[in-house]
């Protein structure tokens, strides 16, 4: 019996109880299949939560010389996503650039795909390794001036300001 099936037949079950207390969470985007056979019941609910493309974009467009055409999408990330998410995938992002440092795909091998080791690497060309470790610097710096709460300015402004002195 599949997955879905036993999903349905809980959900029909539920119904008639009244009982509606149940969650299920998916890491991947639900089949549009999947959405038709679960939305005849009441019981279900989805709710998909995507990132924003700017934040992706903006990730994308991360080099020395670009912190003013950076702020705008770094800005509208922070208002979409949060400033906690963009502060993660900044350290994800230089993490991985790191790894690709002099054009090593080696270091990013059985963890991404071909395409997502391509861009890594396009991309680090435009960092030297000083720069890169720096930024990785500061990002730490910011990571931990805001959990101890030694700053008076918010995550928010932080990663204005790192981002305007690229």
């Amino acid at each position: 019996e599949s997955l879905i099936s036993k999903l349905c037949s809980f959900a029909k079950e539920a119904e008639e109880k009244q009982d509606l207390g149940v969650v299920l969470y998916e890491q991947k985007q639900i089949t549009p299949a999947v959405l038709k056979s679960l939305l005849k019941y009441k019981i279900f609910r989805i709710n998909e939560f995507k990132l924003n493309k700017s934040l992706f974009q903006f990730l994308d467009m991360l080099k020395p010389g670009n912190g003013i055409q950076s702020i705008k999408l770094l800005d509208n990330s922070i208002q979409t996503d949060s400033a906690e998410l963009v502060l993660f995938m900044l350290a994800r992002i230089v993490t991985e650039l790191l790894l690709a440092i002099g054009g090593n795909a080696k270091n990013l091998a059985g963890i991404y795909q071909d395409w997502q080791k391509q861009k890594i690497i396009r991309q680090v060309k435009f960092w030297e390794e000083k720069q890169l470790l720096e930024f990785h610097h500061r990002l730490l710096e910011i990571d931990e001036a805001i959990k101890t709460g030694s700053t008076p300015l918010d995550l928010a402004v932080h990663l204005d300001i790192l981002v305007m002195s690229l």
